[in-house]
Formats: structure tokens, sequence, C-alpha cells
């Protein structure tokens, strides 16, 4: 009778662990999935980042190109502006140098006076 109590305690408690042992593995399994689950989301994630960097970085280069050549053709249209200027006022002196002398003379009593201000 002794040894038939013995056997009805141990098949409980070989029950029991054997429910905590498949709730382990069914904890660890689950565990392993979730952490499966996040490297992949990392993972797409970080592709995803690289490759807007990658279009970012493409968009600059486009928008430094364009920024590039409006300033070279500024600068064009500005320097035969200024070149065309300078012929203009190159005749106009060459034509009339004394009026251009006392022009150019007036002009600085009134630059030094106003720097006196």
């Amino acid at each position: 009778m002794a040894q038939a109590n013995e056997a009805r305690n141990k098949n409980p408690m070989d029950k029991a662990t054997e429910t905590a042992q498949s709730a382990g593995k069914t904890v660890n399994e689950t565990f392993e999935a979730v952490k499966n689950r996040t490297q992949d989301a990392m993972n797409q994630a970080s592709d995803r980042a690289g490759q807007m960097a990658d279009k970012a970085t493409q968009a600059a280069g486009q928008a430094s190109d364009k920024v590039q050549a409006w300033a070279s053709q500024t600068f064009d249209s500005t320097s035969e502006s200024m070149k065309g200027f300078g012929n203009e006022v190159t005749e106009v002196v060459r034509k009339y140098p004394v009026p251009a002398l006392l022009v150019g003379f007036g002009v600085g009593l009134l630059c030094g006076r106003i720097m006196k201000m």
C-alpha cells in the first residue's frame, strides 16, 4: 500500500514536471520566433533607410548641379552686361573727355561730403 501511494504521488509530480518543461519549451520557441521577426524587421528597416539615404544623396546631387548651372549662367550674363556697360562708358569718355573729367570730380566731391557725415 505504501508503494501504491508513492506511485500515485510520483505520477502527479511527473505530470507537473512534464507540464512545466512543455511550457518552458513553448516560451523558448515563442521568444525565438519573436527574436527572428524582430531581426527581420530591423534588417528591412535598415535596408529602407539605406535606400532613402541613397535617394536623398541623388536628389542633393541633382540640386547641386542645378544651382551650379544657374550660378554659371547668372555670372556669364552679368559679366557680358558689365563688359557692355564698360565699353559704353569708355566711348562716352573718349567722345567727351572734359565733361567726363568734371563729372568724375563732382562725384568725388559728393562721395567725400557723404563720408564726412
